[in-house]
C-alpha cells in the first residue's frame, strides 16, 4: 500500500500564511486517493486560520503605508549605509545595491528599503527598530498581483527601487538553485510552510514546481503533478503540460507508443513512486514506477493493474478489464 504526501491547500490562500507542506514526508497511510472525515474537517480549520494570517498580514502592511511619515532627503550613501548595519546586525545575507530612505513610522522609526545583489537576497523594506523587521520585495510583488488580479483598484504595497522590479528573475535563481532546468516563464511567492519559503514556478510547455527553501537554506523541488494530487493548484501549469512532461519519461519503455493526455500521482512507498497515465489511445493507460529522480523503472498496463493503488481511474476500469 502506498504512503501519500502530506495533504496541501490551494495556493490562492497560502500568501502570507502557514501552509500544509507538499513535501515528500510520507507520513499520511493510505491509498494515494483515501481522505477522511477528521482530516477534512482539520484542513478546513487550517484553512480558515491562514486566510485569517494573511488578511491581517495584508492588512498590516497597507496600515503601515498609509502611517508613514514623511522624512528629511538623505544621501544614498548614508542610507546604503545605515541600511547595511541594519543587515549585518539582522544576520542577513543581503549586499546591498541600491538603498533609499522611506520615511519614519509612526513611532518615527526609520524605514528604508533596500535592492539586494543577485543570489544574496530577494530585496527588502527594512523597518529600523530592535530587533528589525524585514518585509521581502517577491512576497510584496505577489501579494500584490493576487490583489489587482481580484481588483485592479485595489491598493498595494510594493518596492520602488529599480534592482527590485524583478520578482520572477529573483524566483528564477530560487527554482535553479533547487533544481528545476526548465525554461520559468512565470513564478510567485506563495508563502511560510513550517519555517520554509515556499515560490511555485511555471515552465515554458512542460510540468512546473512549487520550490521550498528552509531555514539552513536547503532547496528542495516538487513537480505540480504531485501537488495537483493533493488537491492544490499550481496556477502556472496546465494538464497538457504535466501530461507533456511524463510522456518524455515514458520513451525507451514499454510504454513508449502512448500519448499521454493526463497523468495522475498516485502515492509512494520505498519501492519508488507511482504514476497513472492515461493514452490518447482508447481504453489504454499504464501505471508506472518510478525512482525518486522520476526515471521510470517499470511499467504496468491498466488492464492488468488493478492490485497497484487501487488500479487505473483514468482510464475507464470495465474497458480496460475487458481487453
Amino acid at each position: 500500500m502506498f504512503k501519500t504526501p502530506l495533504a496541501v491547500l490551494s495556493s490562492a490562500t497560502l500568501i502570507c500564511a502557514t501552509l500544509a507542506t507538499p513535501g515528500f514526508a510520507q507520513q499520511a497511510a493510505g491509498s494515494a486517493v483515501r481522505g477522511s472525515t477528521s482530516t477534512q474537517e482539520s484542513q478546513q480549520e487550517r484553512e480558515n486560520a491562514r486566510e485569517s494570517a494573511r488578511g491581517a498580514a495584508e492588512n498590516q502592511g497597507r496600515t503601515r503605508s498609509r502611517r508613514m511619515r514623511a522624512a528629511p532627503p538623505v544621501d544614498p550613501a548614508v542610507a546604503m549605509a545605515e541600511a547595511q548595519a541594519i543587515l549585518t546586525t539582522a544576520n542577513n545575507s543581503c549586499v546591498p545595491t541600491e538603498a533609499a530612505m522611506m520615511g519614519q513610522d509612526q513611532e518615527r522609526n526609520k524605514v528604508y528599503e533596500v535592492a539586494c545583489a543577485a543570489g544574496t537576497g530577494p530585496g527588502y523594506i527594512i523597518l529600523a527598530k530592535t530587533p528589525a523587521e524585514l518585509t521581502d520585495c517577491v512576497l510584496l510583488a505577489s501579494q500584490a498581483d493576487r490583489a489587482r488580479a481580484a481588483n485592479p483598484e485595489a491598493e498595494v504595497d510594493v518596492c520602488k527601487l529599480p534592482g527590485n522590479q524583478n520578482p520572477l528573475g529573483v524566483i528564477t535563481g530560487y527554482a535553479q538553485t533547487a533544481g528545476v532546468t526548465c525554461t520559468i516563464d512565470q513564478g510567485t511567492a506563495i508563502g511560510r510552510n513550517a519555517g520554509k519559503d515556499v515560490y511555485e514556478v511555471g515552465c515554458n510547455g512542460v510540468d512546473g514546481y512549487w520550490v521550498e527553501r528552509d531555514d539552513a537554506g536547503v532547496w528542495t523541488k516538487t513537480e505540480c503533478t504531485i501537488i495537483t494530487s493533493q488537491n492544490a493548484a499550481c496556477r502556472f501549469t496546465t494538464t497538457a503540460e504535466m501530461a507533456a512532461s511524463f510522456k518524455t519519461r515514458l520513451v525507451g519503455t514499454a510504454a513508449d507508443d502512448c500519448d499521454v493526455t493526463a497523468v495522475r500521482f498516485m502515492g509512494a512507498n520505498n519501492n519508488g513512486r507511482f504514476y497513472e497515465a492515461k493514452c490518447a489511445a482508447e481504453n489504454t493507460g499504464y501505471i508506472a514506477r518510478t525512482n525518486l529522480e522520476g526515471a521510470v523503472q517499470q511499467v504496468y498496463a491498466c488492464a492488468t493493474a488493478q492490485r497497484i493503488g487501487g488500479g487505473c481511474t483514468l482510464t475507464p476500469a470495465t474497458a480496460a478489464n475487458e481487453e
